[in-house]
């Protein structure tokens, strides 16, 4: 069994991910909008570099997710 004070810490990092996820989330889609500017869709090097970016914060989106469970389920 989990003590009250492991309790209230994975509590606390299941709040900061219920922020952090949103905000990325809006980030992501400023990015994906970013991405399909002329002046970013017709040059290579940005779009890869952007294309990159938006596959590197899908990725921590996930991340986030399986941890919130992960905690989530420990506490339940």
């Amino acid at each position: 069994a989990l003590s009250k004070n492991q309790i209230q810490r994975i509590q606390k990092r299941i709040s900061e991910i219920e922020v952090e996820i949103p905000r990325l989330e809006n980030e992501l889609g400023l990015l994906s909008e970013k991405l399909t500017l002329p002046e970013i869709a017709t040059d290579h090097q940005k779009l890869a570099n952007g294309t990159a970016e938006y596959e590197k914060m899908q990725s921590k989106i996930q991340d986030l997710y399986d941890e919130w469970e992960k905690l989530a389920q420990e506490i339940s």
